[in-house]
């Protein structure tokens, strides 16, 4: 047997490496506007060549604080003038856009007489809720984790129970809308009974079910569960900052003396600009090498995040201008004239690449006659009708929208008629596609549609 021979061999490979520069080119370049401003913030902290020439806002004040100051009477009893005046000021801060849920709370809160160790339990309890305005966990549980007597917070979590939104401090969903139904005055109605004794029916919708079990009609129930669907299981979520995240569009779309133009928001990016200060420092005789070095290094690194930012903008407006061209009718005559778009198709208009086009609409968001879209919304694929148009996906789910809502809720459209009514627009669309598209837009299928009244 032949002794196993080892050999050495030379194999090259070839591997792409980003240069720094390229790669902080690229970050901007596909970073949202929240994203952005971040990173520029964490560039001002790290970098003292850099300046930013928007003024800074202040910080605001915690309510808590102004809680404590004011030491109340006696009791915990809910004075109804003052509870009303907290509703009020409640709806004046949804009004105004208010995005915390803690501060309206403490809001309606100083409105009542507590002593000390109420407000405190009052305060424990508002930052125990979750983003839903919702109490997780054990009242007995929290008490102890808090050092607070269990008496004394589940007469807290009783008068939280009675802030606005409707809802809030719930333990779990069925009690969430329990509140609600009493709030609006629905105690001792089907709508409430359903909720207390057939929570998990309710959930698939049994509604023969639930008719049979309370000896009525399945109508009756129809209309119970219409009463039910306008409640919130999470009555916090309008104050989390998900949702009241205002869309800031980084392109406006407008037409001005019968010219449609495109413009950067100026507003929504970051400005940074070098430091004259520290670039004047470089021509000091008396600084040591050290420095020297350092400062020629934030000023390199300052510079590429200001070029990089520019080119930003300047893509993102190249890409305004070739959307411009190519989708005129959609800005127009609104979303029905959509054509279809590819980002290569863009990507030869500005002579970039494909993917360079990719990051740069990532995230990005344009105001439009219509509303505001995220870039990407004006890249899609279409459907060749029997008149040679050719119709963006957007397009057909849109049409698909359209028919659902206009459709009898006692004979909803199945996934196969709404294909065939599509047919007959000279659209051939399957069914499986036609499913694909309503689940994406969150359209409940055929079954869950149909209404008995």
């Amino acid at each position: 047997m032949s002794e196993p021979q080892v050999s050495q061999q030379l194999k090259q490979t070839q591997s792409l490496a980003l240069a720094p520069v390229l790669q902080q080119s690229l970050q901007v370049l596909q970073a949202p506007v929240t994203e952005l401003n971040a990173l520029a913030r964490e560039a001002l902290e790290q970098n003292p060549l850099l300046e930013e020439d928007v003024p800074v806002t202040e910080q605001p004040v915690d309510e808590a604080e102004d809680f404590f100051e004011w030491d109340g009477a006696s009791s915990v009893g809910q004075d109804v003038e003052k509870l009303q005046r907290a509703r009020e000021l409640f709806f004046e801060n949804q009004k105004a856009g208010h995005a915390s849920l803690r501060e309206s709370l403490l809001e309606q809160a100083l409105f009542l007489d507590l002593k000390r160790d109420e407000k405190k339990a009052l305060v424990y309890l508002i930052d125990s809720l979750d983003e839903n305005g919702l109490l997780s966990g054990d009242i007995g549980e929290l008490a102890r984790s808090g050092g607070f007597e269990t008496a004394t917070l589940e007469g807290m979590l009783k008068l939280l129970q009675s802030f606005d939104p409707p809802g809030i401090g719930a333990r779990d969903l069925r009690e969430c809308l329990l509140l609600q139904l009493e709030r609006a005055g629905k105690a001792g109605t089907l709508a409430e009974k359903i909720v207390r004794e057939h929570f998990e029916q309710l959930g698939k919708r049994k509604v023969v079910e639930i008719a049979r079990a309370e000896k009525t009609t399945p109508a009756a129930v129809e209309q119970a569960l219409k009463t039910i669907r306008r409640l919130s299981p999470a009555p916090g979520r309008p104050f989390s900052q998900d949702s009241v995240r205002v869309i800031v569009p980084d392109l406006f779309f407008e037409k001005k003396d019968g010219i449609w133009k495109v413009r950067l928001n100026d507003e929504a990016a970051p400005r940074l600009r070098l430091s004259n200060e520290y670039k004047n420092m470089l021509g000091r005789a008396n600084l040591s090498d050290g420095d020297r070095s350092y400062l020629n290094e934030q000023i390199h690194a300052a510079r590429t995040l200001v070029e990089a930012l520019a080119q930003r903008a300047h893509t993102l407006e190249k890409i305004g201008r070739a959307l411009l061209k190519r989708q005129r009718r959609f800005f127009e005559d609104g979303p029905d004239a959509l054509k279809p778009l590819t980002m290569a198709q863009v990507a030869d208009d500005i002579a970039m690449h494909e993917s360079t086009v990719g990051r740069a609409v990532s995230g990005k968001y344009a105001q439009t006659p219509w509303g505001v879209f995220e870039l990407r919304y004006f890249f899609t694929h279409g459907y060749q009708s029997e008149d040679g148009q050719t119709q963006a996906v957007e397009t057909v789910k849109q049409r698909i929208a359209e028919m659902v809502a206009q459709e009898d809720a006692r004979r909803p459209l199945s996934d196969q008629r709404i294909a065939e009514l599509l047919a007959a627009q000279g659209l051939s669309v399957a069914r499986r596609t036609i499913a694909k598209y309503r689940e994406a837009l969150g359209i409940a299928p055929v079954a869950q549609r149909r209404r008995y009244s």
